[in-house]
């Protein structure tokens, strides 16, 4: 099966690839986690990412908000000696500010997959600003990023990819 050449070389980034990439999230804490993915991944390989991915799930109470919404500054100081996670400081405050973003969210549109479905509706440029503007340690390209993990955004497959869709592409 041929796939983009960014995954072909590891069986993480393989799967990744074929069942989550571009693949829509309904529940909330998967949501939440790949948001916390790309914002991690911002600087870094997605190798490196997915090969921590398990241990951050441990870590992070499984990106459970109303857990990571509490994290306390001395958990972060914890955090930032803790080899099964990515260790930066911003990310990780990022972490405790996003959950709370989220739950915020959650409150006012009953799930984040809802604000999602109703930011879809809009221009992608407002959607990014959007994004910006909610959650830390989100820019343009981690915002782009997020709304292609979450298929929001059609996935830039190469032409080659089994998953590459022709007629969005014309």
């Amino acid at each position: 099966m041929r796939r983009c050449r960014w995954c072909q070389s590891d069986e993480l980034l393989r799967r990744y690839h074929d069942e989550e990439w571009g693949e829509k999230a309904a529940a909330d804490e998967d949501i939440f986690e790949r948001l916390m993915l790309e914002i991690f991944q911002a600087g870094l390989s997605w190798k490196l990412v997915l090969k921590k991915r398990a241990s951050m799930r441990e870590a992070f109470c499984d990106f459970d908000l109303n857990k990571a919404a509490f994290l306390t500054e001395e958990d972060i100081n914890a955090y930032l000696h803790d080899p099964r996670v990515i260790r930066h400081r911003k990310k990780l405050e990022a972490l405790v500010f996003n959950a709370n973003q989220c739950l915020l969210l959650k409150r006012s549109y009953g799930s984040l997959r809802k604000y999602l479905d109703q930011l879809h509706q809009k221009d992608l440029d407002e959607v990014i600003k959007e994004l910006k503007n909610s959650f830390r340690f989100v820019g343009d390209k981690t915002a782009y990023s997020f709304l292609e993990a979450m298929g929001l955004v059609e996935p830039k497959h190469d032409p080659d990819c089994w998953k590459y869709k022709k007629e969005s592409r014309e």
